[in-house]
């Protein structure tokens, strides 16, 4: 967010509120999930704002453009617990037509998972990075740049795909 010169984040899933706290305070946080995580993210990161919205609506949230006008959109830890990806991933492209980028992060099953698409570590990892990037790409999204992400608890651990779009 910092080398693209952003000053707003919307986090699409506010499951994983611990990665975006080093980010509060230098920016405007602005997350959207369903009615259960909206209260932790609140209570978590009480600089930020949370909404409510249905990830499998296959529509973005409401934000004007302005708003979203050099955002950046963080995808992580939702796409693999929701039952349709192809519906968040229409929302990140709805999204994009204004935001700067989006970066989605998911287990990679190769590393996390060791089985077969849809299961994995916690039941969670569902794709390689190649299947990832054919389904982002199937997706109508521009992908920039796909690798390893490291895992907060231990940056030397990397079992997540970072995936960059729309750069």
């Amino acid at each position: 967010a910092r080398s693209l010169d952003s000053r707003t984040v919307v986090a699409l899933g506010c499951s994983r509120p611990d990665r975006l706290g080093a980010l509060q305070g230098d920016f405007d946080l602005i997350g959207f999930d369903g009615p259960q995580r909206v209260e932790a993210f609140r209570h978590r990161l009480p600089g930020g704002q949370c909404k409510e919205w249905d990830p499998e609506s296959g529509r973005a949230p409401r934000l004007s453009a302005e708003r979203l006008r050099g955002a950046i959109v963080v995808c992580d830890g939702l796409l693999e617990s929701v039952g349709d990806p192809d519906a968040v991933l229409r929302s990140i492209r709805e999204l994009l037509a204004d935001a700067a980028t989006a970066i989605v992060v998911t287990p990679d099953r190769d590393l996390a998972g060791r089985g077969r698409p849809g299961t994995g570590e916690a039941g969670r990892a569902r794709w390689s990075a190649a299947e990832l990037t054919h389904l982002l790409e199937s997706n109508g999204l521009e992908l920039s740049w796909i690798g390893l992400a490291p895992s907060p608890s231990n940056p030397l651990e990397r079992s997540s795909l970072l995936a960059v779009l729309g750069v």
